[in-house]
């Protein structure tokens, strides 16, 4: 069903600008289609980069480079960049972190090399790195059928806002679909970083309560709520 939730995009896109038809397919031999599609990919990677999207986000073990690459002495350690990462968002060395706990601060550079080609370079011996996974697929859109409902509508707005102009002629309503996408985006980055904050409670600790703690003297603990 991926190929339908991206026709589903396209055919928001198009309400959004006051459309009056809507596509069978995202190949149909039209000017709206062929707006669609043109716009399409450079919008969408413009919107997954902008947020931290729960659902595109992604943990994987990075691979150290086969021997033969160089690199400077400044980094100790050279990995091959995963082929999905759209944009890296941490590592998770198992080391705790203010904001997120699962979550370290790690120094790291993205380089392209001459042997590996496009690699992480950093001082952490076998990172874990999260980052936002997206490949583009018109023909298939497989990854938007893992896009969440907010995602989707604000990528129809988005989109909406790129094809107006060419389709419509006019300046109001592209305007007012980007005033609609700056709207969702803000949303949303306030959405995926409250199911990233840590969830606290206030607990009595029992090895306080032991030594003539009160209710009054609770201690807070947290624990990780970035899953």
């Amino acid at each position: 069903m991926a190929a339908h939730d991206l026709l589903d995009i396209f055919n928001a896109a198009l309400l959004n600008i006051g459309a009056s038809g809507a596509l069978t397919a995202v190949t149909n031999q039209n000017a709206e289609a062929a707006a669609c599609a043109l716009r399409y990919p450079s919008i969408a990677r413009t919107i997954l980069r902008d947020v931290d999207w729960n659902c595109v986000r992604r943990r994987v073990g990075l691979l150290e480079v086969a021997a033969g690459a160089v690199w400077a002495p400044s980094w100790q350690y050279m990995y091959v960049y995963p082929s999905d990462c759209l944009v890296v968002r941490g590592f998770d060395t198992g080391l705790p972190h203010a904001k997120h706990p699962l979550c370290t601060m790690v120094d790291y550079e993205v380089a392209d090399d001459a042997t590996a080609g496009k690699v992480i370079l950093t001082n952490v011996a076998c990172p874990v790195m999260i980052y936002t996974s997206y490949v583009l697929d018109l023909a298939n859109g497989a990854y938007e059928g893992k896009f969440d409902a907010q995602l989707r509508e604000t990528l129809g707005w988005a989109l909406a806002a790129a094809i107006a102009g060419p389709l419509t002629g006019s300046k109001g309503i592209a305007d007012a679909a980007k005033a609609e996408t700056k709207n969702m985006l803000a949303a949303a980055k306030q959405s995926n970083s409250l199911e990233g904050n840590l969830n606290i409670r206030e607990t009595m600790a029992e090895s306080l309560t032991v030594r003539g703690y009160s209710g009054d003297d609770a201690v807070w603990l947290v624990r990780p709520g970035w899953n």
